[in-house]
């Protein structure tokens, strides 16, 4: 019985170390093999949404300076529509975008009409980060409100935001890095933790 159980043991380590094995879990995470190429593009489109709705600390860091500009172009006497150029203007050298109008551009056309603020900010109610400031702006128009002080208290939620995904990010880290470790041990451990204890076990109980 004894060479039953250390014949087992042996397969089950063999099964755990196998590379087909392994690679089956890697691969478990790239989604369908094989299949039809609907399937494999509604994958596609699937984990391309996943990741690219997550917003990234640079990119909230990024939109809360672009707060802050706004901010103080309007506190230095700009009016809205010139401070909104002002920020389409950084951001547009930045990006390099010499053909295509960033949303703060729109906007700042809008305003420099006299559209109300509802239709003069919608421009920006898709993006990911400054979608609240659409909100913020028809509230200000409405009652008064400041819209400096405003996008200052946007500002620094969205630098908080972006801490907090950055502290997320590390620790997650942490847990990516000892992965490898596990899968490197985990087979070792079989071998040298339970075998002998499953073998010394077998021979007392059938002995």
């Amino acid at each position: 019985m004894m060479p039953v159980i250390a014949v087992a043991l042996v397969a089950l380590a063999v099964s755990i170390t196998r590379p087909d094995v392994v690679y089956r879990i890697h691969r478990a995470r790239d989604g369908p093999q094989r299949k039809s190429a609907g399937v494999k593009k509604h994958w596609d489109a699937l984990t391309h949404k996943l990741f690219t709705t997550q917003l990234s600390g640079d990119f909230l860091r990024k939109s809360a300076s672009q707060l802050d500009l706004f901010a103080a172009c309007a506190q230095s006497g700009l009016t809205p529509s010139q401070a909104a150029y002002a920020v389409a203007l950084t951001e547009e050298t930045s990006r390099g975008r010499t053909r295509t109008r960033s949303e703060w551009s729109d906007v700042a056309i809008l305003l420099e009409m006299g559209m109300p603020a509802e239709r003069a900010w919608q421009p920006l109610a898709g993006h990911p980060a400054l979608g609240e400031l659409v909100t913020v702006a028809r509230a200000s128009e409405r009652s008064g409100a400041t819209l400096v002080e405003a996008c200052e208290r946007l500002a620094r939620q969205l630098r908080a935001r972006a801490s907090d995904l950055s502290l997320a990010r590390a620790e997650r880290a942490g847990v990516l890095i000892a992965l490898p470790l596990t899968v490197c041990f985990l087979p070792a451990f079989f071998l040298l933790g339970l075998a002998p204890v499953v073998i010394s076990l077998g021979i007392g109980i059938f002995s």
